[in-house]
């Protein structure tokens, strides 16, 4: 196996245990009033997701469709606390973008 290979994407059953377990932080509920969220229930956005890649040990980013993702902590193992949503509408740049910059950040720093 070659070790230079950096993987960010998250599997498909952590997906599905952070939509069934997570919880949503004051901060992310203010964020999604603010950016104009139309996603009422997570639960299912989350299990519908084309895309979750790690951001660090610490965040995992979910996308909920080109232009909306969520950004999951995990401090402590079995807790998954929505931090944070962003809304990339009329930013220029799309989820696959943001992933794609995590992925470059996680290259570089595996050098």
């Amino acid at each position: 196996m070659n070790n230079s290979i950096v993987n960010i994407l998250v599997g498909r059953k952590k997906v599905e245990w952070i939509a069934y377990n997570h919880k949503l932080s004051s901060h992310a509920k203010m964020q999604m009033v603010r950016r104009g969220a139309k996603i009422s229930n997570l639960t299912p956005a989350i299990l519908n997701s084309p895309l979750a890649w790690k951001l660090n040990d610490e965040y995992i980013a979910i996308a909920l469709n080109l232009f909306e993702y969520v950004i999951v902590g995990q401090k402590e193992p079995g807790e998954a606390i929505i931090v944070t949503y962003v809304n990339l509408n009329g930013e220029g740049y799309s989820v696959i973008d943001r992933m794609l910059v995590s992925y470059q950040d996680a290259v570089r720093s595996k050098k």
